[in-house]
């Protein structure tokens, strides 16, 4: 964030834009205004503590804004000495290398890691082979598997078995007392006989 400051806000300007900016109207700049004080001074008036409050936490935030500012060091030392350290870094490396620079001096100085970091690292190259090769490979089998097995064997084949046994069953069912006598006397006797 500190290089975009630098680039933007600092040194000479970049192009003949700067000479053409003006200030965007009222009817927008208010309601943002209106928008960023309040935001910027929410842990100030104790934003927290009421929400806490407001939805039941186990915990309610106590004590006053400085006492909140510090916490986190008495909490979560390494943690918080870590960020701290990291924001003086970033924007000690962005002073040394963005304070009045003209063009972007990261490329000169990085070589060939500037190329792969313009090309983010060739990871949208590998994520498309990588999907060509696993993830189409996958959806066709799928499809296959869809086709084939759910839809051809499960579903077709069981409409296929129901109405196979049901013409069968139509050809016993014949509404004829004679046949059933038959049919009756047939399963009797083979009962018997087993």
């Amino acid at each position: 964030m500190f290089r975009l400051v630098f680039v933007a806000f600092t040194g000479p300007a970049k192009s003949q834009a700067p000479d053409q900016a003006h200030e965007s109207p009222a009817v927008m700049t208010v309601p943002l205004l209106a928008l960023a004080v309040p935001s910027a001074l929410a842990g100030f008036w104790g934003w927290d503590v009421r929400l806490a409050q407001q939805y039941g936490a186990a915990e309610v935030p106590v004590g006053t804004w400085i006492h909140q500012l510090v916490e986190p060091f008495a909490h979560a030392p390494v943690a918080a000495w870590a960020g701290l350290v990291a924001v003086g870094a970033g924007f000690a490396l962005a002073w040394i290398l963005y304070r009045g620079a003209l063009s972007d001096p990261l490329p000169s100085r990085l070589g060939v890691v500037a190329r792969w970091m313009r090309e983010r690292f060739y990871f949208d190259a590998l994520y498309a082979r990588l999907v060509a090769s696993t993830q189409d490979a996958a959806a066709r089998l799928v499809d296959l598997a869809d086709r084939w097995v759910l839809a051809g064997a499960v579903v077709k084949g069981t409409h296929g078995t129901v109405e196979l046994l049901g013409r069968l069953l139509r050809l016993v069912q014949t509404g004829s007392l004679q046949v059933y006598a038959i049919l009756f006397a047939v399963g009797w006797w083979s009962s018997c006989s087993s």
